[in-house]
């Protein structure tokens, strides 16, 4: 699996980890949405731009899953952009350890399912 795949199904990952704990509390809507950190540029295109999510079916499954079920609850999804992982405990370490600088800190965001 790639690198990109890995960040796809992680951001996939949240908002279905989102959805449950919505559903364990019995939320039956949450306006307040919720936000999902990711580094790669790649895979939140691939989940933000539907020219991009026709390519990847099964992807695509999941998400339109979601999206209904995002819907349901009047919920929103926000997708944060941030340069890498800097400022999380261990990530710094590792990446000093494996030779990777980490990036600044430079955040940006991108509606879910627009």
């Amino acid at each position: 699996m790639s690198s990109e795949q890995c960040e796809i199904e992680g951001i996939i990952l949240g908002l279905e980890m989102a959805l449950q704990c919505l559903e364990e509390k019995h939320v039956e809507s949450y306006v307040g949405g919720f936000y999902i950190f990711c580094d790669c540029q790649n895979a939140i295109d691939v989940l933000t731009r539907h020219h991009e999510l026709t390519r990847n079916p099964g992807v695509c499954v999941k998400v339109k899953h979601l999206d209904e079920l995002l819907k349901a609850r009047l919920c929103m999804a926000r997708n944060v952009k941030i340069q890498g992982h800097t400022g999380i405990d261990g990530r710094d370490c590792t990446r000093t350890v494996f030779g990777t600088a980490p990036a600044q800190n430079n955040v940006s965001s991108t509606n879910y399912f627009n």
